[in-house]
């Protein structure tokens, strides 16, 4: 029986034998796909959209600390049509692909979706907007990463077996120098010849941050201490009143995978307070990060 689809069959053959498109011309015409763009470019100076480089402990939240994914979606009729989206944190160790949500194409083709992720979730994440097949449309995907860090109190990372036995202990608000009374809620009192070890290998850490003063309890009122790493001293001084804390070009030296040293070099009866030490990473610590 002579069939329509057998009609049709008939008539492709003879456009194609004509030369009126070639075999790949005719399976591409039949094979239209979604297109899926960002808009703007994602870039990692944004204050609003697509922000590739997010700060979780940012001064200036919740700029900074959380984007907006953003694009548009080409092909026919595309208003009411949905995108979904998918992330990856690729420090995790199990890099498990999660599904985060939606987003509706408006009239003009585009979508958006809020992205901030949650304190102690730091890392690069894998971003995917997904434009389904549909209406003779194959499926489109979008890929970009941003990249997430997060101000990590050093205590996570102390060393305790390393450390100074009975050289340092925890001394929270404990004030220094003899009229400034600063005081922070994470600190480490630090004797004379004693050193607090921190080790954050693996967790890609890139900058640090504390202080050091003499402790309104220390039997004499000025010390001298060095900060470094097996390989390098990052910063010493002596220190009587107020505290001394690092410059951004020095905190920007350590090496992220060696362990980081606080010591007290002065006078044995001397005791330093190390206020609030904390490093900007970009691991994941509320779950197994990935090796490194």
């Amino acid at each position: 029986m002579f069939t329509l689809r057998k009609l049709i069959v008939i008539l492709a053959a003879v456009v194609i034998s004509l030369g009126l498109f070639s075999p790949a011309e005719a399976k591409k015409s039949s094979n239209k796909s979604y297109s899926v763009s960002l808009s703007p470019k994602p870039t990692g100076t944004q204050r609003t959209y697509n922000d590739t480089s997010l700060d979780l402990t940012s001064s200036n939240a919740p700029i900074n600390t959380r984007t907006t994914i953003r694009g548009k979606v080409k092909g026919g009729k595309v208003k009411g049509k949905k995108v979904n989206i998918y992330v990856t944190n690729m420090h995790s160790q199990a890099k498990r692909r999660q599904y985060f949500g939606s987003a509706r194409v408006n009239k003009k083709g585009y979508f958006s979706k809020k992205f901030a992720p949650k304190k102690g979730y730091a890392g690069t994440y894998k971003i995917e907007v997904v434009k389904k097949a549909g209406s003779g449309r194959s499926a489109k995907v979008k890929t970009f990463y941003i990249r997430v860090n997060e101000w990590v109190s050093l205590s996570r990372f102390h060393d305790a077996a390393a450390s100074t036995p009975g050289g340092v202990v925890r001394a929270d608000k404990e004030p220094v120098g003899p009229r400034t009374s600063e005081r922070w809620s994470t600190s480490y009192a630090i004797a004379g010849g004693s050193t607090a070890v921190f080790n954050f290998s693996g967790f890609r850490c890139s900058r640090f941050n504390l202080k050091v003063g003499v402790s309104q309890s220390s039997a004499v009122g000025s010390t001298t201490y060095s900060i470094g790493q097996p390989d390098r001293v990052l910063m010493s001084g002596a220190k009587s009143g107020g505290f001394d804390e690092p410059s951004r070009s020095t905190s920007e030296r350590i090496n992220p995978n060696l362990p980081f040293t606080v010591s007290n070099t002065g006078d044995a009866s001397s005791r330093m307070i190390l206020g609030n030490p904390k490093a900007a990473c970009m691991m994941p610590y509320k779950v197994a990060p990935a090796a490194w």
